[in-house]
């Protein structure tokens, strides 16, 4: 039986998989982790998992653990307002040094979580998203059979992509940054979930970029209005703030500024550039059983 070996397990997107995953088709599962946390899980937690606290460019306090595992699921990341250096070293980086390890201790397959964020045409100051690629390109230059998943903005309970829109869309007039006609295409943590656990199940490590969406798309106003509509019981208009002098501007003033700003200038990407994934065999299978808008704001939102 084989084992199978998780970066980031304790985070946002990590926890959601744990509580999705089938831990008896595994000998030992390991979670690794910049603290000793056991991931919170829904269910008694399984005999078989072990919480790992090293940094993932230390290799010394993992290297060990690799050994007898088949398959790596990398989903640790540096995000939120993470410093530029940060970033790079965490995603991009560590990334790499954890790729060189796996190789040595002959793991098979791995599964590389980035972002949709990467194909946007436009990211010069979304330094995220910059080292998320750079990750991309360490993952396909490795000898490992991958898979690579880039997710749409991802919508659950403790979502950080969905607390930085409900601020907004919650303001007493809600803020849109451009025009609000950028589409997005939000996804449930719980069916990114189950998009992993296909994979592993099917085996298919096939070298892809497979992204991945929820079943509807919309406007980023449509889906903050939709937001407010939730919480508030009602909508009014809002107010567009220009993007093209706010992004360079905030690129600027986080140098010095970042700690007390709302938000980085990378974080506006999103209101200019479309976050839609193009469909693939994984997505045709799976998305007709994803939660609609109003499904995910409920499993979200709700007390």
């Amino acid at each position: 039986m084989e084992s199978l070996f998780v970066t980031g397990g304790s985070g946002f997107v990590g926890r959601n998989f744990f509580n999705n995953l089938d831990f008896t088709r595994y000998h030992e599962v390991f979670s690794l982790s910049r603290s000793e946390n056991v991931p919170l899980l829904q269910k008694p937690a399984p005999h078989n998992l072990y919480a790992i606290a090293a940094d993932l460019a230390d290799p010394d306090g993992y290297r060990s653990f690799l050994k007898g595992c088949r398959t790596v699921i990398h989903m640790a990341a540096a995000t939120g307002k993470a410093k530029p250096a940060e970033y790079h070293r965490v995603n991009a980086e560590a990334t790499e040094i954890l790729l060189r390890e796996c190789e040595k201790a002959g793991v098979k397959n791995f599964l590389h979580i980035s972002s949709i964020a990467v194909k946007f045409p436009q990211k010069k100051y979304y330094y995220y998203a910059l080292a998320k690629e750079q990750g991309e390109v360490k993952v396909r230059h490795s000898r490992l059979h991958y898979i690579i998943l880039r997710p749409t903005i991802i919508v659950g309970k403790g979502s950080p992509a969905l607390a930085g829109l409900v601020r907004l869309a919650c303001l007493p007039k809600p803020v849109v940054f451009g025009t609000g006609k950028t589409m997005v295409q939000p996804i449930f943590v719980s069916d990114l979930a189950l998009a992993i656990s296909e994979i592993l199940s099917g085996d298919s490590f096939s070298g892809e970029t497979l992204e991945l969406g929820g079943r509807e798309s919309l406007s980023i106003e449509d889906f903050m209005k939709r937001i407010r509509e939730f919480l508030k019981g009602h909508s009014v208009s809002a107010v567009h703030w220009p993007l093209v002098p706010t992004i360079p501007l905030l690129g600027m003033l986080e140098k010095f500024l970042s700690p007390i700003l709302p938000f980085n200038a990378g974080q506006l990407y999103s209101f200019q550039c479309d976050g839609l994934a193009v469909p693939n065999d994984l997505s045709s299978r799976l998305s007709p059983s994803f939660l609609s808008v109003k499904q995910m704001l409920e499993e979200s939102l709700c007390p």
